[in-house]
């Protein structure tokens, strides 16, 4: 009869959620976040819970892992940081020989190679166009793996260019001649000196010496 009663009493209790629901939580956070990860286990499994487990969203990848805030919604619970390992398969783009500053970037000297993403920063580039026609915002080693912030837009005004300066007033179109204070890439802000009036505005570089000055 205890035999049996002991039985009864055990159907009646929820199960607990074990240690591998609260990774299968964790696991389903960084594959929202990152669909092409590729998650191990982690070197210490968290604890049973018997309720439910929440994980938190992790932050960016730093060396090839994960950090996780699990939490147990139970009474007793329990709050868990978990480390999981994380590979990200992809392609970045690679600079074959090195560059000087404000040296252009060409399809030949340019290559794509696989990397592990999980374990370079945010924002590399991977395919050639996103850089062909740029330029090196700076001296560049050969092997460098390429993000926009290497790079610049090609010059449109060069410092010491005669500029023609665009304004509306009143209506119409009023041009003069200026003098470019500034290296500008077109659609960016450079200062300018209007050759009559010595008076120093500001406008955006456009193609063909023009600059565009706000109303």
């Amino acid at each position: 009869m205890r035999l049996l009663l002991t039985l009864c009493c055990s159907l009646l209790v929820a199960p607990p959620l074990w240690a591998a629901d609260a990774l299968a939580a964790a696991r389903a956070v960084l594959s929202e976040r990152w669909p092409d990860a590729q998650i191990g286990a982690p070197s210490e499994a968290p604890p049973a819970c018997a309720g439910t487990v929440s994980a938190e969203a992790p932050g960016a990848l730093r060396d090839g892992r994960a950090q996780l805030r699990l939490r147990c919604e139970a009474s007793p619970g329990w709050t868990r940081f978990l480390s999981l390992p994380v590979q990200r398969p992809g392609e970045v783009l690679v600079l074959r020989r090195a560059l000087a500053r404000g040296e252009p970037l060409s399809a030949e000297l340019l290559s794509i190679e696989p990397r592990d993403l999980a374990r370079l920063p945010g924002g590399l580039l991977s395919r050639p166009e996103q850089a062909q026609g740029q330029l090196a915002r700076r001296a560049l080693a050969a092997g460098s793996l390429l993000s926009q912030d290497m790079l610049m837009a090609p010059l449109a005004i060069r410092r010491g260019d005669s500029v023609t300066l665009i304004g509306i007033a009143a209506g119409l179109e009023v041009r003069a001649v200026g003098e470019a204070l500034a290296d500008a890439a077109e659609g960016s802000r450079l200062k300018v000196r209007n050759r009559e009036s010595r008076r120093v505005v500001e406008g955006l570089a456009r193609s063909g010496g023009r600059v565009e000055i706000a109303p």
